[in-house]
C-alpha cells in the first residue's frame, strides 16, 4: 500500500492532468449538446371579496396566490395529475420517456457506459435514463418540481416559468398547471367563507428564449468530470506500479529474499548545476597535482 501511495505522490502532476482536462471536455459536451429553453406564462389575480386592501398588515394578492400555487406544486398528487394530463405517464409506461440526451448518446457511442461501474455512477448522477418505471416516474415528478417556478409580479400578477430542454413539454406543463389550479380554486371558492381569489390567464404559456444552463447542471457536470478524470489518472498509475517488480527499499528486499539484512550501502545523492561543475574542477586539479 505504501508503494502505491508513494507512486501516486511522485506522479501527482500527471494525475492532475485528467482531473483538469476531463471536466473541461464534459462542459464542452454540455454546452454543445444540452441547450436549455424557457417558457413563461402570466396570470392575473382578482382579490377575494373578503380581502382588505387598506389593512396595515395586508399581503399582496399575488404573494398569496404564488405561495398557494408553490405549495400545490410540492404535493405529489398535484404533480401526478399534471403528468397524467400532459400524457407523460403513458409515455413512461411505454418506455418512450425520457429520451436519451445528446450526452448519453455520445457516451453510448464511445462505449463509456459499457465500463463496469461507470454506468451505475452515471445513472446515479442522473446522466442516464433510469431502468425501472418507478424510477422514471420519480424523475418526471422531480422534473416538474425543479423546472416549474412561481413568482409574484406586482400586486395582482403571478408569473409561471419553465426552464428545461424541451420547450414543447414546458408549454404544455404550464398550461396544465394553470388549468388544474383553476379547477382547484373554483372548488374552494364554493365555500361561503372562502378567501380564494379568481385567476385569469393574461399571457398564455409560450417559449420566450434560450435559458442557458442551470447552476445545478454545471455543478453536476464538473463533479462528474472530476470523478472520471480521477479514475482515468489513478488506474494506469496503480496498474503500472503493480506490474513493476523493481525492488526499491530494503524492506522489500528482505521480504523478497526472506533473509536477514547484513549491510546497507547508501547511494550518494545526485549533484547538479554549479556544485557538479565545482566538483569536476576539483577532481581534475587533484589529478593534475598527482601527475
Amino acid at each position: 500500500m505504501r508503494r502505491y501511495l508513494e507512486t501516486l505522490f511522485r506522479a501527482r502532476e500527471l494525475l492532475l492532468v485528467p482531473i483538469l482536462v476531463v471536466p473541461i471536455i464534459a462542459l464542452m459536451f454540455m454546452f454543445l449538446a444540452g441547450r436549455q429553453h424557457q417558457s413563461d406564462a402570466l396570470i392575473w389575480v382578482q382579490p377575494s371579496p373578503l380581502h382588505d386592501p387598506f389593512s396595515e398588515s395586508r399581503t399582496r394578492p399575488s404573494d398569496l396566490e404564488a405561495q398557494t400555487l408553490r405549495g400545490w406544486l410540492l404535493t405529489e398528487s398535484f404533480r401526478l395529475q399534471v403528468l397524467e394530463r400532459v400524457g407523460l405517464l403513458q409515455l413512461i409506461e411505454e418506455g418512450a420517456w425520457p429520451v436519451p440526451s445528446p450526452l448519453e448518446r455520445q457516451l453510448n457511442a464511445l462505449g463509456v457506459t459499457r465500463i463496469p461501474g461507470v454506468r451505475d455512477m452515471l445513472r446515479t448522477a442522473g446522466l442516464l435514463i433510469p431502468q425501472t418505471t418507478v424510477a422514471r416516474r420519480d424523475r418526471a415528478m422531480n422534473m416538474v418540481k425543479d423546472s416549474v417556478t412561481v413568482a409574484p409580479e406586482g400586486d395582482y400578477l403571478v408569473q409561471l416559468k419553465y426552464v428545461g430542454n424541451s420547450p414543447q413539454l414546458g408549454t404544455r406543463l404550464l398550461e396544465e398547471v394553470i388549468i388544474l389550479y383553476r379547477e382547484i380554486t373554483v372548488a374552494e371558492r364554493a365555500a361561503p367563507s372562502s378567501r380564494s381569489q379568481n385567476i385569469q390567464v393574461v399571457d398564455p404559456p409560450q417559449v420566450v428564449r434560450d435559458a442557458g444552463f442551470t447552476k445545478r447542471a454545471i455543478a453536476m457536470t464538473v463533479l462528474f468530470g472530476i470523478g472520471v478524470g480521477g479514475i482515468i489518472g489513478i488506474v494506469p498509475i496503480i496498474l503500472l506500479t503493480w506490474l513493476d517488480k523493481t525492488v526499491r527499499t530494503r524492506e522489500e528486499l528482505q521480504e523478497l529474499l526472506d533473509t536477514p539484512l547484513i549491510a546497507h550501502l547508501s547511494v550518494a545523492p545526485k549533484i547538479k548545476g554549479r556544485a557538479a561543475r565545482n566538483l569536476r574542477s576539483a577532481i581534475a586539479y587533484d589529478q593534475g597535482a598527482l601527475l
